[in-house]
């Protein structure tokens, strides 16, 4: 995979490898004060945040050296001790317009992502070319978001410019990228053998966001 990967601030690590599609879900887990009311049936009123997200997902591989990447990686981070990036493959954005040379705005029907930004977000750019040795994955910091309420359009302004001009249609996934940190139930591998001395093997995991960490790796 191309990558064009800017604005991480001090963690730069990044898993960029691609799950399996039909085994991925991304939750918003609850975050806040919770406050209880004597004498009534009610037994709380969550008091929300803008959550935090957790990822639970699968990757296959075939390959074994793809295979002891992964796991190495797993062993890097110490399990979940240490923190790193992660795509969130979800489609959030949806290009207005194509995305000029050396631009670094871009243009997405209005989601009310001003309304929840954070002043940490991170956002890519996934465009699949059948290849993926040949698809890229471009990353940026927001730096500030215009909205436009009259013909509901929001401008994402990136931390850098884009050196080609990206056209809407070739956009495959334009989602959030997310510090996270493995779950603390580990990895799961499950091999299957089809033929003799062919891989397949299915790794399962979660992957937790940190949201009281961005102000860290932002040195702020």
């Amino acid at each position: 995979m191309i990558t064009d990967i800017t604005g991480l601030g001090a963690e730069s690590t990044i898993l960029t490898l691609i799950p399996n599609f039909d085994d991925y879900t991304v939750e918003i887990l609850p975050q806040g004060l919770v406050l209880s009311f004597a004498g009534t049936l009610d037994i709380g009123y969550p008091f929300e945040d803008k959550g935090r997200r957790r990822i639970s997902c699968s990757f296959t591989f075939t390959n074994r050296k793809e295979l002891n990447d992964f796991i190495d990686f797993w062993y890097n981070r110490k399990g979940a001790l240490k923190r790193f990036w992660i795509p969130c493959w979800f489609n959030e954005f949806k290009l207005v317009e194509p995305i000029e040379k050396n631009s670094s705005e871009a243009k997405v029907y209005l989601t009310n992502l001003a309304l929840r930004n954070d002043e940490h977000l991170r956002v890519f750019l996934f465009i699949y070319k059948g290849d993926l040795s040949e698809s890229e994955l471009i990353v940026r910091k927001i730096t500030d978001i215009v909205v436009d309420t009259e013909n509901k359009i929001e401008t994402l302004y990136f931390d850098n410019v884009i050196n080609r001009k990206i056209y809407p249609q070739e956009v495959t996934i334009f989602g959030r990228v997310l510090l996270v940190r493995f779950g603390e139930t580990g990895i799961e591998l499950q091999c299957f053998f089809v033929r003799t001395n062919e891989l397949y093997v299915k790794v399962s995991c979660d992957f937790l966001e940190l949201p009281s960490e961005y102000e860290e790796i932002e040195g702020t």
